[in-house]
């Protein structure tokens, strides 16, 4: 189950009152939306969540913990979760992930194109253009959302609202992209079906590996009280006077 729909996170949550619970909603809608993805992001929220509920509790405004501009603070706690968590399997997770997607894609479009599906299809696949761009495509696609919700940081429905929008379009159009691509790119790579088979089997698997590591590596990760015997050294930025774990690699607020 998704963490972020366990009771554990929605009650911790729950506890955020006033500005703390509107600036919360801010800064997660923000990150789901366009900023980072799988156990970063969710060790991004976590962290900041549990810094919200000991500032509330604490007493303290909440511009001391997060400074004047909420979405700064937002985007260097970001950046200083990818720099702490940096995980020697991401390039091997990259490796699965791009010919798992062009295989999928060329077997989608081939599905679509063919008249002789059945026996075409369990023949060989092509790999057309489209495939091949998709990834520049898809990038090109979530920086587009990444702009919107940087823009509409302040107006968390809209931000919803806009990014539904614009990915409905995305994906609508997706096949006419692809029709396009492929007659300009004029790109064929035939693909045997048992190769395209064993492609799949191997990505799938590895992927499945690199994911179990990974809840592995992280099975700590959730918002619990810390004692004085397992709590993090806290450490005081000399630039900006803030107080935090000293196993970031910066200051998280001012980036000292």
């Amino acid at each position: 189950m998704n963490y972020f729909e366990s009771s554990e996170y929605k009650d911790a949550k729950c506890q955020l009152r006033d500005e703390y619970k509107i600036c919360y909603d801010k800064i997660e809608t923000y990150i789901q939306l366009a900023s980072i993805y799988g156990l970063h992001k969710e060790a991004c929220l976590i962290q900041i969540l549990d810094d919200f509920l000991s500032a509330q509790a604490e007493g303290k405004e909440l511009s001391k913990v997060t400074g004047p501009d909420y979405r700064k603070y937002c985007d260097t706690m970001i950046q200083a979760e990818r720099s702490r968590n940096r995980s020697k399997y991401e390039v091997m997770a990259y490796i699965a992930v791009i010919p798992l997607t062009v295989m999928l894609l060329s077997l989608f479009t081939s599905i679509l194109r063919n008249d002789d599906k059945l026996s075409s299809i369990t023949n060989q696949i092509i790999i057309g253009g489209f495939s091949i761009a998709f990834p520049v495509i898809y990038l090109i696609y979530y920086l587009i959302r990444q702009k919107t919700a940087k823009v509409l940081f302040n107006h968390v429905r809209a931000s919803k609202a806009v990014i539904t929008i614009v990915s409905v379009i995305f994906y609508g159009l997706i096949y006419l992209i692809s029709a396009v691509l492929d007659r300009a790119l004029n790109i064929a790579i035939p693909v045997p079906f048992p190769a395209f088979l064993i492609i799949i089997a191997l990505s799938l698997v590895l992927l499945t590996v690199l994911v179990i590591i990974e809840k592995k590596d992280n099975k700590q990760l959730r918002i619990v009280p810390e004692s004085e015997e397992t709590a993090i050294e806290q450490v005081i930025c000399p630039a900006c006077g803030n107080e935090y774990d000293m196993d970031y690699p910066k200051c998280p607020y001012c980036k000292n």
